[in-house]
C-alpha cells in the first residue's frame, strides 16, 4: 500500500510539471484554464475577492486594453464548454467598462441634439406662420394603433403636424375603413385632418404609405380616399386656431410615380403596385411622400433602384417643378449617405448591406447635384454625428444609438434660399418617437 501512494504522488508532480510547460507555451490558454478553475477548485469566497478585485481595475482605469484580456479568457470558456456562470463572472468588468463607455456615447449624442434644436432662433423673428411636417415609417401601422396608439396621440399632441406621412403602413385596401374608424375612436375630435391611403395593390400586408394633412373645414379640395376626424380630444386655444385656418392649404392629393412605367421591365411593374408614393400639391409647394424601395438581402434590386428608380424620381421632381413650385421629396429613402450617417463607418459587410452600398451613397449624391438639398444637412452640417433614424432592433441597437440615418427631407435648392418664401427654417429627428426601428423626423417651413 505504502509504495502505491508514493508512485501516485510521483505521477502528479510529473504532471504538475507538465501544465507548467503547458502555461509556457501558451500562456493566454494556461490564463483561460486558471480562470475557470478558480470557482470550482478554491471556494466562493476566493473567487468573490477575485472579481471585486477585477470589478476595481475596470472602475478605476476603464482601459480598452483591459477590456480585450479579459475578454480573451471568455471566448476560450466557451470553445471548452464551461458553465454559463464562469462566462458571466468574466464578462461583468467587461461589460461595466463598456456600459461607461456606451454611456458617456449617448451623452454626447443628447449634447449635440441640445445645439441643433437652436437652429430655428435665428428664424424666430421672421414675419410669418409656419407650416410643420411629420414623416415616419412605423413598420406597420397595425402595431402601433393596437399596441402603442399613446404614442401616435403624443407625437401629434407634442409637433402638432400640418402633414404627417407614414411609410410601410402594411395595410390592405380593404382596411382602409376600419383604420379611418380606429384612429376616429382613439383620437375624438375635429381638427380638419383628411387621410389619403396608398397601399399594396399587389402583395398585400407590404410597403405602403398614408398622409394625414390638414385642411381648413371649408377649403378641403383636395382628391382623397378616406377623411378622418382628428387626433387630438380636447382643444386648446392654439390647436382651435389650427383649426380654423391652415397655413397652407392643400389643394390636390395624386398617388403613384408617374415617370415610372411597367414598360420599364418587371421590377418596375412591382413596385408601381406597392403603393410607395403620394403627393400633395399646396400653393406654393409640393410635399412627394415616398417609401424607397430597399435594395433587398441579396441586393436583388440593387441595380433597379440606383439605376432606374432613383432617375425617375429625379425626372418626376423636375416635372413637378416645371409648374412653377418648388418641391419637398420626404420619407423612408433608404439610403445612409454620408459617413456621419453610419454609426460603424468603415465595416467591411457596409458594401454589401441595403442602403449603405457604395452604389446607392452615389445616386443619392447625383440626386442632390440635380438642384436639391439635404435639409438636416442644410441646417446642422456634415459634421454633426450621432444623429440616427433608423437603429437594428435585431441586433439591439438602440440603446447604445448604433444606426443609420435613413430618414430624410430633401428639398429644391430655392426653399433653402434666405431671400424668399416658403423657407426651410428648422428640421429635426425625434429618437424619443419610435414605433418599431424608425424614428420620426420633422421640417418646419416658414410660409
Amino acid at each position: 500500500m505504502p509504495p502505491r501512494r508514493k508512485a501516485s504522488a510521483g505521477l502528479k508532480a510529473k504532471k504538475s510539471a507538465e501544465d507548467g510547460l503547458k502555461g509556457q507555451e501558451n500562456p493566454e490558454e494556461a490564463a483561460a484554464d486558471e480562470e475557470t478553475k478558480v470557482p470550482q477548485k478554491r471556494g466562493r469566497g476566493r473567487a468573490a475577492k477575485e472579481k471585486v478585485g477585477k470589478d476595481q481595475i475596470a472602475d478605476n482605469k476603464g482601459d480598452t486594453q483591459d477590456e480585450k484580456k479579459q475578454a480573451e479568457p471568455e471566448k476560450v470558456t466557451k470553445k471548452r464548454g464551461k458553465k454559463e456562470t464562469d462566462t458571466a463572472e468574466s464578462d461583468k468588468p467587461k461589460k461595466k467598462a463598456k456600459d461607461e463607455q456606451e454611456t458617456n456615447k449617448k451623452e454626447k449624442v443628447v449634447q449635440e441634439k441640445v445645439a441643433i434644436e437652436k437652429s430655428d432662433i435665428k428664424h424666430a423673428e421672421l414675419p410669418s406662420k409656419r407650416y410643420k411636417i411629420v414623416s415616419w415609417n412605423v413598420t406597420t401601422i397595425r402595431s402601433l394603433m393596437k399596441k402603442n396608439p399613446e404614442l401616435l396621440k403624443k407625437l401629434m399632441e407634442q409637433e402638432q403636424p400640418d402633414l404627417i406621412c407614414f411609410q410601410e403602413t402594411k395595410l390592405k385596401q380593404e382596411e382602409h375603413d376600419e383604420y379611418e374608424e380606429m384612429l376616429k375612436s382613439q383620437f375624438p375630435g375635429d381638427q380638419g385632418y383628411e387621410a389619403h391611403f396608398s397601399s399594396s395593390l399587389s402583395n398585400k400586408s407590404y410597403a405602403g404609405t398614408l398622409v394625414l394633412v390638414r385642411s381648413s373645414k371649408d377649403k378641403a379640395t383636395a382628391q382623397k380616399q378616406t377623411k378622418m376626424d382628428s387626433f387630438f380630444k380636447g382643444k386648446d386655444s392654439k390647436s382651435a386656431k389650427k383649426d380654423e385656418e391652415t397655413a397652407c392649404p392643400p389643394l390636390k392629393v395624386t398617388f403613384g410615380l408617374s415617370t415610372l412605367s411597367k414598360d420599364d421591365g418587371e421590377i418596375a411593374a412591382e413596385v408601381i403596385q406597392e403603393g410607395r408614393t403620394i403627393t400633395v400639391e399646396f400653393e406654393s409647394f409640393f410635399v412627394v411622400a415616398t417609401y424607397v424601395p430597399n435594395s433587398g438581402e441579396k441586393l436583388q434590386r440593387l441595380e433597379f433602384r440606383t439605376k432606374l428608380w432613383d432617375r425617375k424620381v429625379v425626372e418626376y421632381l423636375k416635372k413637378l417643378e416645371a409648374s412653377g413650385k418648388p418641391v419637398i421629396w420626404c420619407g423612408d429613402l433608404n439610403v445612409a449617405h454620408l459617413d456621419n450617417d453610419i454609426w460603424n463607418v468603415g465595416a467591411k459587410h457596409l458594401v454589401k448591406s441595403a442602403g449603405t452600398t457604395p452604389e446607392e451613397r452615389d445616386s443619392f449624391s447625383k440626386i442632390l447635384e440635380e438642384g436639391y438639398v439635404d435639409c438636416f444637412r442644410h441646417l446642422h452640417g456634415e459634421d454633426a454625428k450621432g444623429w440616427f433614424s433608423y437603429w437594428s432592433v435585431r441586433a439591439g441597437n438602440r440603446p447604445w444609438n448604433r444606426g443609420l440615418r435613413l430618414d430624410y427631407f430633401v428639398a429644391s435648392k430655392s426653399l433653402c434660399s434666405q431671400d424668399s418664401l416658403p423657407r426651410v427654417v428648422d428640421a429635426d429627428i425625434h429618437d424619443e418617437f419610435v414605433a418599431i426601428d424608425h424614428a420620426a423626423i420633422s421640417l418646419t417651413l416658414a410660409v
